[in-house]
This record gives C-alpha cells, sequence and structure tokens, in this order.
C-alpha cells in the first residue's frame, strides 16, 4: 500500500493501463476486463485489476497533470513493481492530421516539466519510445488508424513556442530549442 494507492501488494498487475479519467477507469474494466475487482478507490481514483484475454490488467486513472500522474505512476513503479504503464485516453493536437479514435506510435515525446529529472535522474529533454508499440484493448478496429511515428509533448499550459518550435523540428533533433 501507498500513500495515494491503498491497494494490497500483488493487487495491482505487472501492466497497468491509465487513463486520466477514473470514470474512463471504470467503464474499461466493466466493459473489457472478465473477473474485474476494485482495488482502489482512494480520493475517487479508481483502479482495477482484471484479465484481458487470459493476461492480468490493472486499468487505474492517473488523473490530470504532471503532479497527478507522476504521483501515481511513481508509487506504482516504486510501490507495486509495475512493469509497464501504458498511458490511454484523449489528448488535444496542434494538427488536423489526427482523427477522433486514432492511435499515436509515440517515437519522440517533450516535455517542459522536470518530472523525469528528479524522479528519476533522466537529464534529455527528448526522450525515444520506451519499448514496442502495442495495442492491448481496441474496441473500435475498423475506427482506428495507426499513426506512425508521431512526436508527442506535454505541457502544463496548452500553447508554448518552445513545444511548437519541437514540433517544427526536423526527427533527429536531440534537444528542445
Amino acid at each position: 500500500m501507498s500513500i495515494h494507492i491503498s491497494a494490497q501488494k500483488g493487487e495491482i498487475a505487472k501492466v497497468v493501463l491509465q487513463p486520466g479519467d477514473p470514470l474512463r477507469a471504470k467503464y474499461i474494466a466493466e466493459n473489457f476486463l472478465e473477473n474485474a475487482r476494485l482495488v482502489n478507490q482512494t480520493r475517487g481514483i479508481f483502479y482495477y485489476t482484471g484479465l484481458y484475454k487470459g493476461k492480468e490488467i490493472t486499468v487505474g486513472a492517473s488523473g490530470m497533470g504532471f503532479p497527478s500522474i507522476g504521483i501515481y505512476s511513481f508509487e506504482l513503479f516504486t510501490e507495486y513493481e509495475v512493469e509497464t504503464i501504458i498511458r490511454i485516453g484523449t489528448c488535444g493536437a496542434y494538427t488536423t492530421d489526427l482523427k477522433v479514435f486514432d492511435i499515436l506510435n509515440v517515437e519522440h515525446a517533450a516535455s517542459e516539466s522536470t518530472y523525469a529529472k528528479y524522479a528519476w535522474g533522466i537529464e534529455d529533454e527528448i526522450l525515444s519510445h520506451q519499448g514496442i508499440f502495442s495495442v492491448l484493448l481496441m474496441k473500435r478496429q475498423k475506427k482506428c488508424r495507426f499513426m506512425q511515428k508521431q512526436r508527442i509533448s506535454t505541457a502544463a499550459i496548452f500553447f508554448t513556442e518552445k513545444i511548437l518550435l519541437f514540433l517544427l523540428l526536423p526527427r533527429n533533433t536531440t534537444a528542445l530549442p
């Protein structure tokens, strides 16, 4: 048990799907997981663990913003020994090329947050993907398009000059302007 997640050790799977909204986590658990059981509801943040196609999966909300996802992801990795967190849900975009139900295959991510630096000692401003892209849950496959090699940014303020410049730079750029 951690400060913000009341699940007992062993109640959180090694793979966690993490939407921002607690009600989205509940919806996913109720509609996609077999034998889903509620393992956390501290502060109204729901975490459910169940089976998807025979594999144990936990789905739990991250809340909104850097501080919230920072707290939950840190505790999942350090207190519950989670191996993989997959962020699922909605996002804004700077392009009209993306459509509802598109899935982003993230090649590089940039952030103005210092979370990675202070939580994990990561000094890089631009991070490459951390593993093989896969889709665990997809109800509407026919409506989804796979977007290859997308760059993403995350910021506490949606429009910032630094992030907009990053999205326009060549793909081999390794530092923010």
